[in-house]
């Protein structure tokens, strides 16, 4: 006959005892497990160092806008940001003070030289940071106050030629519409000039006091004319109002771009781009072919 095993009775309580135990083991646990696991929404407890924004690289298209629009084209160095040097741009978040390291093209009454500090209000973004290197291209009428319009951080050896390109396409456009709006495009040699009375008091400050050269023609490139001789004015009045327009001598030969005069009478070329050498024949003849198409 087998015996029974019978286990020895445990004391009363002692199983609730034990599972409350339990219970609380595995709740302390859960609660670590949980705490050690970082929630989505958490943020998290060492976030990476934050990597300084670089400029984009602006597209040939781009960079022909920030040309035709710029004042000074430079190369720099921030050393600042957030102040000013001047009281024509206040200090803000915006601000930055640039040591120039180049002067790539700027308008001569800017002066702007190597060396100088420019402060620059500079585009939202990406935003300026100190020791950062870039070529700018800002507007401004004082070399101590500019506003940023464009920024390429590219080498200055990769930057160069696309400034070039961009330089060409633009006198390319400009010349363009001067052929475009012309009554009349020759190519001639002036063989008389008839110059103003200079003992006449001019009506005005402003009046240009009006020379005149004949214009032998040799070849018609666009429009179109009875004679083979015009009659070109040009203004003999060293006013500022004048002062750009260009001046013409005895057997000058050339490309004339000419408009009618106001009164009819005769042509103008007052535009400095209106008088073009022989050596811009074929470049003149290319940007016409577009117009007469």
């Amino acid at each position: 006959m087998r015996s029974l095993s019978v286990s020895k009775p445990r004391p009363a309580g002692h199983n609730r005892l034990v599972g409350r135990g339990d219970l609380l083991v595995a709740v302390v646990g859960l609660s670590l497990l949980v705490a050690t696991v970082p929630s989505a929404a958490d943020p998290p407890r060492h976030p990476p160092a934050a990597r300084p924004e670089a400029s984009p690289s602006p597209s040939p298209a781009q960079i022909k806008d920030w040309v035709r629009s710029s004042t000074v084209i430079f190369r720099g160095t921030v050393t600042r940001v957030g102040v000013s040097t001047t009281s024509s741009i206040p200090a803000s978040e915006h601000t930055a003070v640039v040591r120039v390291a180049e002067v790539i093209e700027a308008s001569p009454v800017l002066r702007l030289k190597r060396g100088e500090a420019v402060t620059l209000l500079a585009l939202e973004k990406p935003p300026l940071r100190a020791g950062q290197t870039a070529t700018f291209f800002a507007a401004g009428g004082e070399p101590a106050a500019l506003e940023e319009l464009g920024r390429s951080d590219r080498p200055a050896a990769v930057l160069r030629p696309l400034l070039t390109n961009a330089q060409r396409a633009i006198a390319d456009e400009d010349l363009q519409a001067r052929l475009a709006g012309a009554a009349l495009v020759v190519i001639g040699r002036v063989s008389e000039i008839r110059g103003h009375d200079p003992t006449a008091v001019p009506p005005s400050q402003r009046d240009p006091q009006w020379n005149q050269a004949r214009l032998e023609v040799a070849t018609v490139l666009a429009g179109s004319l009875a004679e083979r001789a015009v009659v070109v004015l040009f203004p003999g009045s060293s006013d500022v109002a004048w002062r750009s327009a260009p001046r013409f001598r005895v057997r000058q030969d050339g490309v004339w771009i000419l408009r009618l005069a106001e009164d009819g009478i005769g042509f103008t070329a007052l535009d400095p781009l209106d008088y073009r050498p022989l050596t811009d024949m074929p470049r003149v003849r290319r940007l016409l072919k577009p117009a007469s198409r």
